[in-house]
């Protein structure tokens, strides 16, 4: 999901994937919420969906006023698509390749690290263990709807420096986007968010 300054907190994610854990009978391949999908969230966030373009969906972030367009690539692993972080994400996508940890099953696990600048430029450089695991799959209900989902969670720490990170999210196959998150780092950041209406 996308995270604070209109960046997804756990975009740095991973270089390298070592996939582990038993395979159950739900599974879901890589696809893009209806063109034209707006979701409104809890914290005041709203994401609007706007196509599929190869292997990742382009969106608009909108907060306090402020769009800040971004590529999705997967539901841990969403990046800007244009600004100053945008070089970055590059690189990251093309070291990365995101679309591995497609097809979604139970028990799934990637780890990693990344090596290079932060999102933030605070350290500017760093390195930072990753790992990813779809931890269950359940039904939850939020005030958009009840949803099946999987339940993904990313640790990120810091090798380099001292810093964690830990987002878990609930991610709906149908209609393809996260239905709720939570957040908390090193630094004191506590994020809540769930859907509350989806509309096209």
């Amino acid at each position: 999901m996308i995270g604070r300054n209109g960046v997804c907190a756990s975009a740095y994610f991973v270089l390298a994937l070592t996939v582990a854990g038993p395979a159950t009978a739900q599974t879901t391949e890589f696809h893009c919420p209806p063109d034209g999908t707006t979701v409104d969230y809890s914290d005041g966030v709203q994401v609007v969906w706007e196509k599929r373009e190869g292997d990742f969906c382009k969106g608009r972030f909108v907060q306090g006023g402020t769009a800040t367009a971004f590529n999705w690539y997967a539901p841990s692993f969403g990046l800007e698509a244009a600004g100053p972080r945008q070089p970055r994400g590059q690189a990251l996508v093309a070291q990365f390749k995101p679309g591995r940890i497609w097809p979604l099953t139970v028990g799934k696990k990637v780890t990693g690290r990344y090596e290079g600048v932060s999102g933030s430029g605070d350290p500017p450089r760093g390195v930072w263990d990753h790992a990813v695991t779809i931890e269950k799959y359940e039904k939850i209900t939020t005030k958009a709807g009840t949803f099946d989902v999987f339940v993904i969670v990313h640790e990120d720490v810091a090798v380099s420096h001292s810093y964690r990170y830990v987002e878990r999210v609930w991610y709906a196959p149908v209609p393809g986007f996260n239905v709720k998150s939570t957040a908390t780092n090193s630094a004191g950041l506590e994020r809540a968010r769930e859907a509350v209406s989806i509309r096209k």
